[in-house]
């Protein structure tokens, strides 16, 4: 068995800053839609986004050679993944409050699970199953708001739907 890496390393701090700014991403986010609508607020993500990823990319010497397949394949997944993802993210979002979105998007795990074990990819035991259940009785309770405390003000049930269909098109 390979000895452990002793001590904090850069993949450890690398870690720590991809959940930290997935952590603040939607009080970030939230925040701009008070200033921007979804759509322009989107639009300048998905400018800015891919501009500095071939930045990145040509400076650390990448070759942007791509089959045809492959480039409609990028296309393809492009506008329905990604496009679908963020459009259903934004508009939930704008309709909702960051914390039904952050308690909504911490369920992904699960739902990932129950929908490969569905696919044939993973076999759930039935602890796993136990806790499927609690969580989606979790996200019921936050969409439905049926416990106020949880809710963080409760502003829209579509919106917490639209968040709902953002993980299912992940």
């Amino acid at each position: 068995m390979p000895e452990a890496a002793a001590g904090f390393t850069s993949t450890d701090l690398t870690l720590l800053c991809v959940v930290s700014i997935w952590g603040i991403n939607v009080v970030v986010v939230k925040a701009a839609l008070v200033t921007f609508s979804p759509l322009a607020f989107n639009g300048l993500r998905f400018l800015l986004a891919p501009t500095l990823l071939v930045v990145f990319y040509a400076l650390r010497g990448g070759s942007f050679l791509v089959t045809r397949r492959d480039a409609l394949a990028l296309i393809g997944l492009g506008l329905l993944g990604t496009t679908a993802y963020q459009l259903f993210f934004i508009h939930g979002l704008a309709r909702t409050t960051a914390g039904n979105t952050a308690l909504i998007q911490a369920a992904l795990p699960v739902i990932v699970a129950a929908e490969s074990h569905f696919l044939g990819h993973e076999r759930l035991r039935p602890i796993a199953w136990a806790g499927v259940a609690l969580s989606f009785v979790g996200l019921y309770l936050v969409i439905r708001g049926g416990a106020h405390s949880i809710t963080f003000g409760g502003e829209s049930f579509v919106g917490d739907l639209l968040i709902v269909c953002r993980l299912s098109s992940s």
